[in-house]
């Protein structure tokens, strides 16, 4: 999952992380499934779709994670874009589909990021009286922030004014200034070009403090480097400075460097290529770590699901391209590439559907399904519901609880470069460092009060942070609606969805995502 909704774990490293869980043992109970059946189910199916599911297990995901982890582990514990870690990461999984013959050519797709860096310690700070905001409880710096060290005084947005155009700064003196501006509505990158745009220096956007888990400084991206500093700031250091008069100090020392990186882009050789279906997870982790949850867990169920589908009965009648994205966790880079390349070269128009895993293991997990019917734009909308009824159909099938997480109308994964160009999605997870409440505790197991991923972007997220009976029920559902969908004689009319009405509305302007809100 991306840094454009990163949050903080409520523990820190793997000794505390330990501490932490061993503080709500007393509330732990187990996850729950409803079979005794190991993780290589021996059921006796008849239909084509329930033998493609009955072959995909937790054991055999988690043999790639572990392969994953070995890569991270001889490459600074981390398989972050631009490593030798993801490029290993890459190799492996281009190496698998051969040796498991999956029924497609794997490629890799190459595209150009800027690496960005932070060189020193970023600086925030009332200059007189003097009164450091530095450190990380009150403030972050973006990614893709700008280098700068400017001493001005503030320019301030109403709470009630989001900051999403630069029209929405008229009549507020920010020329020269530093841009005050709450969090929501609208990605980073949207605020901050609306403030640099109306001549602000340097951009500061608060959380608003809508949950507790919006209440501190947070990290993101900005998707494209900015012409100044961009920080975050908690809640409160926000309401505490909104009214000052004072001026403050912002100091940043940034560095952006080109580099080369990849996709690995698995095309079915059979099915009609305009009825394509996308099935995508993104293959880097953050640099903290070896992103085993996040997001090797989707990265390894996603190579199974195209292995297992080659030995399957299942007709693929509507192609499916299976996609492996790079630089998710920098601002979705790689699905947003995807998408531009296909619009460039005229094949938009073929793909009728995105289905996205990202974070199928969380060791606290809850089953999530994203929620098509609370998409706002009434174009996609019927695809993403016709999608969810599908996953719905399998978990209730299986007699598996799950939950419903409004994701879609978002850009907190690689869904969003579709979503936002027209095209419906849909997807499973299983939560990160939100928190799991005594009500989801009783439904899913686990523990309350507690993260469903801890080790949420950290160097904990190894393969010991995995929940195999959550891998275990994620695999069969992706691999139910997968196997529905691609075999679908009238792929249209299942997600109800009218994709002629949706090439004339978008033939010409195709939508860019950076990130998250």
């Amino acid at each position: 999952m991306g840094l454009g909704e990163q949050k903080q774990g409520f523990c820190v490293g793997l000794v505390v992380v330990v501490v932490c869980f061993a503080v709500f043992a007393a509330f732990w109970v187990p996850f729950v499934r409803n079979d005794d059946d190991d993780d290589d189910d021996n059921t006796t199916y008849t239909k084509p779709v329930d033998t493609y599911v009955s072959r995909m297990s937790a054991s055999k995901v988690m043999g790639h994670l572990q392969d994953l982890q070995n890569i991270a582990s001889d490459n600074n514990d981390t398989r972050a874009v631009a490593t030798s870690g993801y490029k290993a990461s890459v190799d492996y999984i281009v190496s698998q589909l051969k040796s498991g013959n999956a029924n497609c050519d794997p490629k890799t797709q190459s595209f150009e990021i800027a690496d960005w860096q932070s060189l020193e310690t970023p600086v925030f700070a009332q200059v007189d009286p003097a009164i450091d905001f530095s450190s990380d409880l009150y403030m972050q710096i973006l990614t893709y922030s700008g280098s700068g060290d400017i001493t001005a005084s503030l320019g301030v947005l109403p709470a009630d004014n989001m900051g999403c155009t630069q029209g929405a700064w008229s009549g507020v003196d920010v020329k020269n200034k530093i841009a005050l501006v709450i969090r929501g509505e609208c990605d980073f990158h949207e605020k901050a070009t609306a403030a640099f745009g109306a001549g602000a220096l340097g951009v500061l956007i608060y959380n608003d403090g809508t949950s507790e888990e919006r209440m501190g400084p947070f990290a993101g991206t900005l998707g494209e480097l900015q012409p100044g500093p961009v920080f975050s700031l908690s809640h409160s250091v926000g309401n505490q400075i909104s009214n000052s008069p004072n001026q403050f100090l912002m100091q940043a020392d940034t560095q952006t460097t080109v580099s080369e990186t990849w996709n690995v882009i698995c095309e079915w050789k059979d099915g009609e290529e305009e009825n394509t279906i996308v099935v995508g997870s993104h293959l880097d982790s953050v640099p903290a770590g070896p992103g085993i949850n996040d997001n090797g867990s989707g990265s390894s169920m996603n190579l199974e699901l195209a292995i297992q589908l080659a030995n399957s009965p299942v007709e693929v009648k509507n192609r499916v391209i299976f996609a492996w994205w790079g630089a998710e966790e920098i601002g979705l880079k790689g699905s947003d590439y995807f998408v531009q390349n296909a619009k460039a070269n005229g094949d938009l128009s073929d793909i009728q559907l995105n289905l996205n895993f990202d974070m199928i293991g969380s060791p606290n997990a809850r089953l999530e399904i994203y929620q098509g019917t609370a998409v706002l734009d009434p174009l996609i909308k019927p695809g993403c519901v016709a999608i969810q009824s599908i996953f719905e159909q399998y978990f209730d099938i299986a007699d598996i609880e799950f939950t419903t997480v409004d994701k879609l109308n978002g850009a907190k994964s690689d869904y969003a470069p579709f979503t936002t160009n027209g095209i419906p999605a849909g997807g499973l997870s299983t939560g990160n460092a939100d928190i799991k409440d005594a009500d989801e505790r009783t439904i899913f197991g686990g523990y309350a009060n507690a993260a469903y991923d801890p080790c949420y972007h950290m160097d904990c997220d190894n393969v010991d942070n995995i929940d195999q009976d959550a891998v275990q029920a994620n695999s069969q559902a992706a691999a139910y609606t997968l196997g529905t969908l691609a075999s679908s004689p009238q792929l249209s009319s299942l997600l109800n969805f009218d994709s002629t009405k949706r090439d004339q509305i978008r033939k010409d302007t195709t939508k860019r995502v950076f990130a998250s809100i």
